[in-house]
């Protein structure tokens, strides 16, 4: 288990790039941390972002898919975007029929010229699935913060017509206000357990009920392969009445017979047979979620348990993770936090063979609809009503410690929260999150927690999402002041995560007892030359500055440099920053010949560190380009600003707004030349 790298922690490193020039005058905007990461790769843009495969088995609900169509393409109304919601309690098979209802328009009877897929069950799911409709866009904001990429995805939409955008699972209709979109041709699908959808303009939501006889029958029969005797259908029939015609345990039932390969009338035995009984075990809460899911999970979960043991204990591991795109590095990097006996059967060489042996545990999970596969994500899934009855089936003691290895395996994979790293912090954050609630429902504490909670602020902080970070970096000062001490270097770590949010928000007087009392942690702990107190240095002078307090921030910027220089080395692309620092100081008290030298030596560094074509380069010279300008020297500002829009539009695309920004300060340079 590893902190986040020094340089995340300590987010205001000084990376300063600079807004329009107006009127003579530079205002600053933005803090982009560039070390040890580059832009995220821009791919091509993707028209159909539904995360699921289509299920060749969908059944039925023929009736709703038609009348849905018509209601979200009605001609001659009036409404802003047409938007429709399906509802229904949990297992009736929502999503599916959103999946079905999505191939049947873009592949089948082309309708939809995009389709976009957002995860609605949490509000930070909400966000982060909406925002990577950038990446699927294959926008230029999608190397950007998360403000950057919801407000070109929410200006791509009301620009663009023919396109349908689903928000799956969004039981809190109200979160969505925000995001819904106003273009008339444009289509809005929700998925939810709610009923009432005033927030976002739906009066009559298409409820889903359970399936017909009919259509229970056509999923059985084409799901086993059975054929349709006399007897057969009247065993089916009966199933069905068992079952109330959910799909979920028509699905799981069809998955077990199809398995084990026995008939409609043997399973039919063995569910009344082991029903009750398994009721029973797994103390089922059937006012919270129907009993028929129960019953045909523990009939599955039972016989996977005697097929292969160790696939039953992922399971139960799944279902204290979130629900979604579980990514197969938890289980394969943090093999060592889950216990005895998935740990032998993950064990391998390499990471081939521990991905073969995950294989061979969600397959037969897979086989009797457990699991489900995520196409080209290297995840699978399980439905929320499985994890329910999984953890519902535990005692007490027994949940608290699968949540615990939960938290250590998820922390063990969890990365530094570099710009290089988002990728896969995008994939943890709502795993950070779930085991955070449920750490909190069971009164835990640990280091490992206080970590995942640090590392879901980071990222969140890194977005610019502050009011969600903000409640993480306190819990986990909280925790790591309780588990690790008052003045513990990961405490120090996370006072100085607190106090760069609250500098963000412009909350000075908050931020600067904070940044204090990480400094004096790190000088009595780890020293008076470490690189941490350098850092905390640093952000001190950085809030000074800002607060327009130069004579205090100078000292403490000469020796953090100072500590840089003698503790990393004199080419450090942190001693790049260092001398960045120190010549913003000065460029903002005008001490322009001091900060010259600075500003060259800093990119010197970062072009035989990081390369001549780095954003980061291309920051300092930024810097270098306006200290021209503010010296009137403007023929050497436009041919350094130059430079700045060449690299930007080479790594960062020409839309992107350092781009624009740049753009827009080398046409008010030539504007001075001319």
């Amino acid at each position: 288990m590893e902190e986040p790298d020094a340089m995340r922690q300590d987010n205001h490193g000084g990376t300063n790039f600079q807004n329009n020039i107006s009127g003579g005058q530079v205002n600053q905007a933005q803090t982009i941390n560039i070390y040890g990461s580059g832009p995220l790769p821009s791919g091509e843009a993707n028209p159909f972002g539904v995360p699921y495969q289509r299920n060749r088995f969908f059944t039925g609900r023929a009736a709703v898919l038609e009348r849905l169509h018509g209601q979200l393409n009605a001609s001659g109304s009036t409404a802003i975007t047409q938007i429709q919601a399906i509802s229904g309690l949990g297992g009736i098979g929502k999503t599916q029929t959103a999946v079905e209802y999505a191939y049947r328009h873009f592949q089948d009877q082309p309708t939809y010229s995009h389709v976009f897929w957002v995860k609605a069950d949490t509000e930070v799911n909400l966000n982060s699935d909406f925002a990577q409709l950038a990446v699927q866009l294959a926008l230029p904001a999608a190397q950007g913060k998360e403000e950057e990429k919801l407000a070109a995805v929410k200006a791509w939409l009301a620009n663009h017509d023919g396109w349908l955008l689903v928000f799956d699972n969004a039981d809190q209709p109200e979160w969505l206000t925000p995001l819904v979109p106003t273009n008339p041709r444009g289509k809005v699908l929700l998925t939810s357990r709610a009923t009432i959808f005033d927030e976002v303009g739906i009066r009559s939501p298409l409820a889903l009920d359970v399936l017909s006889l009919d259509e229970s029958l056509e999923l059985i029969f084409e799901r086993t392969g059975l054929e349709r005797s006399e007897e057969a259908v009247a065993a089916a029939t009966e199933l069905n009445k068992e079952l109330d015609g959910l799909p979920l345990a028509l699905e799981q039932a069809s998955a077990f017979m199809l398995r084990k390969r026995v008939g409609l009338t043997t399973y039919l035995k063995t569910y009344r047979k082991a029903g009750l009984t398994q009721l029973e075990k797994v103390k089922a809460k059937t006012g919270s979620y129907p009993s028929s899911v129960v019953k045909t999970w523990a009939l599955n979960m039972q016989a996977v348990a005697a097929e292969v043991p160790a696939a039953a204990e992922l399971l139960t591991f799944s279902a204290f993770l979130a629900p979604d795109a579980i990514p197969y590095r938890i289980l394969t990097v943090g093999t060592e936090d889950l216990g005895e006996v998935l740990q032998e059967a993950l064990r391998g060489e390499d990471e081939d063979e521990q991905r073969l042996a995950l294989s061979e545990l969600l397959e037969p999970l897979s086989q009797y609809s457990l699991v489900r596969w995520e196409e080209g994500q290297d995840a699978y899934s399980v439905h929320r009503l499985v994890q329910a009855v999984v953890r519902d089936g535990l005692e007490q003691n027994e949940q608290v410690g699968w949540v615990e290895r939960a938290i250590e395996a998820i922390a063990t994979v969890s990365p530094h929260v570099k710009f290089k790293h988002w990728p896969i912090c995008i994939q943890l954050l709502p795993h950070w999150l779930k085991a955070a609630e449920q750490a909190k429902h069971h009164q835990l504490q640990s280091e490992a927690l206080g970590l995942l909670l640090n590392q879901a602020g980071c990222y969140l902080d890194a977005q610019g999402r502050y009011q969600e970070a903000d409640p993480l970096y306190l819990d986990a000062l909280a925790i790591r002041k309780a588990e690790l001490g008052e003045r513990h270097p990961s405490t120090a770590s996370s006072l100085n995560n607190l106090a760069a949010l609250y500098e963000s928000q412009g909350r000075y007087q908050e931020a600067e007892p904070l940044y204090l009392d990480a400094l004096a942690i790190r000088k009595a702990e780890l020293g008076e030359r470490h690189p941490d107190t350098a850092l905390s240095l640093n952000n001190l002078a950085e809030l000074y500055r800002s607060q327009g307090r130069y004579q205090e921030a100078e000292p403490l910027y000469l020796d953090a440099l100072a500590i840089m220089k003698a503790e990393l080395g004199e080419r450090h692309p942190y001693t790049a920053q260092g001398l960045n620092n120190l010549a913003e100081l000065y460029k903002s008290q005008g001490r322009y010949q001091e900060a010259e030298p600075l500003l060259i030596d800093a990119l010197a560094i970062k072009k035989a560190e990081l390369g001549e074509r780095h954003p980061s380069t291309a920051l300092s010279l930024n810097n270098l380009a306006l200290l021209y300008y503010h010296q009137e020297r403007f023929t050497e500002s436009a041919e350094t600003m130059s430079s700045v829009v060449s690299i930007f539009e080479e790594a960062l695309g020409s839309e992107h707004p350092n781009t624009i920004t740049a753009r827009e300060n080398f046409n008010a340079i030539q504007a001075k030349l001319n």
